[in-house]
């Protein structure tokens, strides 16, 4: 079985028409010959671009030459530093280097988390048999709790974080669809001044939650804060960052697995059978994990057949070759999960 995806286009289409799909959905944009060739060539608004989709092709931009491609794109920059300042979504070279193993090691987390999940398991357990749930909503509140867990310790700033999720959707809606296009055309410093506003709204709304956090161990703010060299302000944009991009990227997670399940009743049984006997009731743990291999079997599908990041672009730095092909110096190199 297939599971649904968007119409795809055969041939080249005119700028128009890409920007019309991408408006919608970033899935829409992929035409059929994107699957199967080695790099396809797209000219768009002025840039070039190579989208590759061979696993070879691809470790050889993020791994086998990543000193010629860690250079994201100006728009990105444009569209993300006003929220994010040097956070690690929009961070490159020795800056994202330096700040990505702070972010690493889930272990002293999962307690918190694990705490959070027993309440979600409560809440659901009262639901009627066969209600109807807005499943999105739902799951995008789920998020912001568990990232509120993780970040900043605590269940007891649950409003804070639903409303700063809030907040950081609309921020990303101003800059996806159309809006992306507008920002794309604009200056930097009046992109930057159309986001600010939005920006210190965020910013106003996370200080208070990282200040005491700071304080609480087994948060991952608390962790950060042990990072050397991380300011305060570089403390805040980092957790920013993770907050914003990962509530979109969890709900959409959590979301789309349910969809799954819903498509496939084996599967669903399955899962069942394999959270009865390795938890049998309780919160997962950490030392759990090996232990759940159709859990993480469902998760890794869930973000192959729809990633909640559906683009990855870097810049090349110089002329250079990737799968054999030649790529010029200023090339947008994208990979489509």
């Amino acid at each position: 079985m297939t599971p649904p995806f968007p119409p795809r286009h055969a041939g080249q289409i005119r700028a128009g028409a890409l920007l019309a799909k991408a408006s919608r959905s970033l899935l829409e944009v992929w035409g059929e010959e994107m699957f199967r060739n080695s790099g396809t060539v797209v000219e768009l608004l002025g840039h070039r671009l190579m989208v590759f989709s061979e696993p070879q092709a691809i470790a050889q931009i993020l791994e086998g030459q990543a000193e010629v491609f860690d250079t994201k794109p100006a728009a990105l920059r444009k569209c993300l530093a006003p929220l994010m300042g040097e956070g690690l979504f929009i961070a490159e070279g020795a800056t994202w280097r330096a700040r990505r193993p702070a972010t690493g090691g889930c272990a002293p987390l999962m307690a918190r988390i694990g705490a959070a999940i027993s309440e979600w398991d409560r809440l659901w357990s009262g639901r009627p048999e066969g209600e109807t749930v807005e499943l999105i909503g739902v799951m995008e509140q789920c998020a912001a709790e568990l990232l509120c867990r993780a970040l900043f310790g605590t269940a007891g700033d649950r409003r804070a974080a639903t409303g700063i999720a809030r907040l950081a959707a609309a921020y990303r809606d101003r800059i996806s669809g159309t809006g992306l296009i507008t920002m794309l055309a604009l200056p930097e410093p009046m992109a930057r001044l159309r986001m600010r506003g939005d920006a210190a709204r965020i910013h106003a709304a996370v200080k208070p939650l990282v200040e005491r956090a700071r304080g609480t161990p087994g948060s991952m703010v608390a962790q950060l804060a042990k990072a050397p060299g991380l300011s305060p302000a570089e403390l805040q944009q980092e957790v920013i960052s993770l907050f914003a991009m990962g509530h979109d990227a969890l709900a959409t997670l959590l979301s789309t697995a349910w969809f799954l399940l819903a498509e496939a009743p084996h599967v669903e049984a399955a899962l069942h059978a394999e959270l009865a006997t390795t938890l049998g009731g309780r919160a997962p743990e950490a030392a759990d994990l090996p232990s759940l291999p159709m859990t993480r079997a469902l998760l890794m599908e869930a973000l192959r057949l729809y990633p909640p990041v559906p683009l990855l672009i870097r810049v090349a730095r110089r002329d250079t070759q990737v799968a054999g092909m030649p790529v010029a110096a200023g090339t947008l190199a994208c990979i489509a999960p």
